[in-house]
């Protein structure tokens, strides 16, 4: 065989082989490519997911809280109301006897209230709760 047969056999097989590498490699970095794209969206996804429940978990801290806080207020309120109701009954009968049924049965709602929602507000800022509870406690007797 002659060098332009050979040359003749030879070129069209090495355009169609290095085409074939091409289209291969071509393909190759389209995948990588596609890969890196779904890579960067599913981080993107997790971090808005991270933080549409961190926005959602800060908003039901703050509605925990601040219920937590109106039922600290009511309990506050209540207790006062039972420790003058405790001095009255002193001044006037020399001594304490139970307190009325309803302003009773209030105070009772309230601490379950606040008790209820201690439960689920747990951290670090349930500590003040604690001592307004005692109070309370020492206040009523109970």
């Amino acid at each position: 065989m002659d060098a332009a047969a050979w040359a003749a056999i030879v070129g069209p097989i090495t355009t169609l082989l290095s085409g074939l590498g091409g289209y291969w490699l071509a393909g190759r970095n389209d995948d990588a490519r596609d890969q890196r794209a779904a890579a960067r969206e599913e981080a993107a996804r997790r971090a808005a997911l991270a933080e549409r429940l961190e926005e959602q978990r800060h908003t039901f801290q703050r509605d925990i809280l601040l219920e937590l806080q109106d039922e600290l207020q009511h309990l506050a309120r209540i207790t006062t109301r039972i420790a003058i109701q405790d001095r009255k009954t002193l001044k006037e009968r020399g001594q304490l006897y139970l307190l009325p049924e309803e302003m009773s049965d209030e105070a009772n709602q309230i601490v379950i209230s606040v008790q209820r929602l201690r439960t689920r507000a747990l951290g670090a800022c349930i500590s003040p709760i604690d001592k307004m509870l005692s109070m309370r406690r020492r206040a009523c007797g109970a």
